[in-house]
């Protein structure tokens, strides 16, 4: 299966939002997944975003990761990979979470 694939590493726990731009319109767009570092695909981690056109992800703690981009079967065509990286801050207040 042909792809490219892009190293993101991570020094802060965040969420990504990455999605593809280009002149092929939807459903020819094509897909972007996140790897772990042994290169295995993990669905929990990653959600479509609202225009079905990326992933959101939930929180990621740092480390490595693989962005991949495959395209839709028998389309083959220019794209933009656009990547959002947002940290999550540590919660200092130690009154905001009391396990029951």
């Amino acid at each position: 299966e042909d792809r490219e694939v892009f190293l993101v590493n991570l020094t802060e726990a965040g969420q990504l939002h990455a999605w593809t731009t280009g002149p092929l319109e939807a459903p020819n767009q094509p897909y972007v997944d996140l790897q772990l570092a042994g290169c295995s695909f993990s669905s929990q981690m990653q959600a479509d975003d609202e225009t079905g056109m990326g992933i959101v992800t939930g929180t990621l703690n740092p480390g490595t990761y693989y962005l991949s981009v495959r395209p839709e079967p028998h389309t083959l065509g220019s794209y933009t990979l656009h990547v959002e990286f947002s940290v999550i801050p540590e919660n200092t207040d130690p009154f905001w979470y009391l396990p029951l």
